[in-house]
């Protein structure tokens, strides 16, 4: 429409031939003959009816006020709305028309008496001037239009009343209900948001301030959609505030994507469930509530009796389904108000609040019974399990979060040492069962010093057999220290720790610390330490603290294969595609793996083969009487020529004597370690 907009074309409408004459005179004068065209219409309602519905532009349109065919209101209004040119209207009087004209952007008004060449070329200079603030505003207008049209934002202004001046929604998707000029800007959201809308601008309105995402949920034609609504204070020319303006963003994608990761921090992917962190605080949040009220409750942790067996003879994805099916017997069983998490891999716990241990465990005796029977089925074969429980009473077993826990994984045992597929009810008098009550003094002692810093590191030589003056690495082991400043020896840890669940705790400590050590050589202290540190196969289940890990050893920026994680063959075996991933995961940041107790497995030869490692540790068993067994010595021999035809290098444990070390050199082992060559102490060898 505006292609001729740099060339003057100029309409005349309903003059007769004598002013029509005088006018393209006059027009003319103005400028070149080469620079303007010169058009006219009649005194004709038909003509110029027809003319105006076609698509035409002209930057100045003369239009006669005495025009008998067509009211030149109307006229002046159809130029204005189509936006075809600027209007000069040419009258000999003033009247309500000639008022109606300049309201519908007729601006400029010649007399018909004072007609002459300067008055129409300062009346086509203003009218050009005008015509291009006009256009300018237009394209402006229509730039903001197309911009907002293509957003999901909602633009509004209202006033001191909260009724909307203005209001715009780009996508008319989202259309919002009750929003018109004239209606209550809080109907535009749901009722139960109005309180708060009302609350938000009675305070704005007292102390005009900008404001910015505050959160209102509404409805568009689609279903609920949640708006972050930002707005500043309007104030008139005189400087009063009158209302406020501003923009409201769908946010509902992010809201979306805010709960799924929310859901994914707190839930179990597999089932459904809790996971063990949100078990923690849910628990901790019962027990609190129990105590406040007086109120009675239980809490069973429940084991699937060896679930492994179900991941070795299928797979990850039928054990993954094993789980579920699990979790939705438990879902059925469960009271409405009972807390059901997966806590571990094969362990889940049920908070039942208000409720005694006999009726607990009438439910829970039900349940064990259906998990026996009701069996899962995969490809024509019917795969059953059965569950241990252990069960504990609030106030009667404790009266904290961490003692009923303690006391729970106590029961569950004995449920499994009594055979399985039962319930074991704490009873106080095992606390005084010297077993009992040593683990559970070692499970405090544990918690006590990763709560306090009293966990340390002793570092262990691996020697190169070729060279045992070349210390190549460093085995990390935890000691810990009691009150007294005492070494406790790590055997009588280790087994508790197992018993309850502890060793991914003392893992993440162990890894925390050895990395930040290594750290500190390299970069404060110029060398290059590489140190082997221990994963237990909870750790490695556990997925969280593998990327966890990842991140450490990223952070510290060490040469590649300063840190080598030891495995042992029990924990790759426990879920092999798990700890295939986690291996690939952990090396992508330059750490190397070790195999440790190699070869004490069924399957050693086997699943080698499959996991992407870089050391086997041979087990002491088959080193220490290698010197005086044959087949000790056919046996690591064997091991050496299958992991050195796979560039796997070897090492040693349990070297306690010169010639075994000679031996071991003479088979090809690469490396070796123990007490020959030193034991595990808080500093390094020199």
């Amino acid at each position: 429409m505006y292609s001729n907009y740099d060339r003057s074309t100029v309409l005349l409408v309903g003059f007769d031939p004598l002013m029509q004459k005088r006018l393209h005179e006059y027009i003319m004068q103005t400028s070149s003959a080469s620079d303007i065209e010169i058009m006219a219409l009649p005194d004709d309602r038909s003509a110029i009816d027809t003319h105006f519905k076609t698509d035409v532009f002209y930057n100045i349109i003369f239009i006669n006020t005495d025009l008998d065919s067509t009211p030149v209101d109307a006229l002046c209004r159809t130029i204005s709305h189509q936006f075809i040119g600027s209007m000069i209207l040419v009258s000999d009087y003033e009247n309500d028309v000639l008022h109606s004209c300049v309201d519908h952007g007729a601006t400029i008004v010649l007399r018909k008496e004072s007609l002459s060449k300067y008055s129409v070329k300062d009346a086509m200079l203003a009218a050009k001037h005008n015509f291009d603030l006009r256009l300018r505003l237009k394209l402006a207008e229509r730039r903001f239009s197309d911009m907002v049209s293509n957003t999901s934002d909602w633009l509004w202004e209202i006033d001191l009343d909260l009724n909307y001046v203005y209001f715009h929604i780009g996508n008319k998707n989202q259309g919002m209900y009750n929003s018109f000029q004239g209606e209550k800007f809080y109907k535009s959201f749901l009722p139960d948001e109005e309180y708060r809308i009302q609350r938000l601008f009675k305070k704005l309105f007292k102390d005009p301030q900008p404001f910015q995402s505050e959160e209102f949920w509404g409805r568009d034609l689609t279903g609920k959609i949640c708006w972050s609504v930002s707005g500043v204070p309007v104030y008139d020319l005189e400087g009063r505030f009158v209302g406020y303006r501003g923009i409201s963003r769908n946010i509902s994608a992010e809201k979306d994507s805010q709960n799924q990761v929310y859901w994914l921090g707190n839930h179990d992917p597999i089932t459904g469930l809790f996971n063990q962190t949100r078990f923690y605080s849910e628990l901790s949040r019962v027990v609190q509530n129990l105590r406040k009220y007086e109120r009675e409750g239980v809490l069973a942790i429940i084991d699937i009796d060896q679930f492994k067996l179900i991941n070795s003879q299928y797979n990850n994805e039928v054990g993954d389904r094993y789980l579920v099916h699990i979790g939705n017997i438990l879902k059925k069983f469960i009271r409405q108000g009972d807390i059901v998490s997966r806590i571990t891999s094969d362990k889940f716990s049920v908070m039942m609040p208000e409720i005694s241990v006999d009726e607990a465990k009438v439910i829970l005796d039900n349940l064990v019974k259906e998990v026996a029977e009701n069996k899962m089925s995969h490809r024509n074969v019917k795969i059953a399990a059965t569950i241990s429980v252990g069960l504990v009473g609030f106030p009667e077993h404790g009266i904290n979060s961490s003692e009923l826990v303690r006391k729970a994984e106590v029961a569950t045992t004995r449920a499994k040492e009594k055979g399985r597929n039962r319930i074991h009810v704490f009873n106080p008098e095992e606390h005084n069962d010297s077993t009992i009550a040593k683990s559970l003094e070692m499970i405090d002692f544990i918690s006590d010093c990763l709560e306090n810093d009293r966990l340390v590191l002793y570092y262990q030589p691996i020697v190169l057999l070729s060279d045992t003056n070349h210390v190549a690495r460093y085995e990390v082991l935890m000691r810990m220290i009691d009150r007294q400043g005492n070494i406790v020896p790590p055997a009588e840890l280790i087994q508790a720790a197992e018993d309850f669940g502890m060793h991914t705790k003392i893992d993440t400590e162990v890894a925390t610390k050895a990395i930040e050590q290594a750290k500190r050589w390299y970069h404060e202290e110029g060398k290059r330490v590489v140190l082997a540190i221990n994963l237990s196969g909870l750790t490695f289940d556990d997925d969280e603290l593998i990327a966890k890990l990842g991140f450490m050893v990223k952070n510290a920026n060490l040469p590649k294969g300063t840190i080598v994680f030891e495995i042992t063959e029990t924990a790759a075996l426990r879920d092999l595609s798990k700890a295939q991933n986690a291996i690939a995961d952990l090396k992508r940041h330059g750490c190397y793996f070790a195999l440790d107790d190699f070869g004490t497995g069924y399957s050693s030869f086997h699943y080698v083969k499959n996991l992407d490692v870089d050391f086997i540790k041979i087990d002491g068993s088959f080193i220490r009487n290698i010197t005086n067994s044959s087949e000790d010595h056919v046996f690591v021999k064997a091991l050496y020529n299958v992991a050195n035809e796979m560039k796997i290098k070897t090492i040693a444990e349990m070297v306690e004597d010169l010639p075994t070390a000679e031996m071991l050199n003479d088979i090809g082992i690469d490396y070796a370690q123990g007490y020959y060559f030193g034991k595990p102490k808080p500093t390094l060898v020199d």
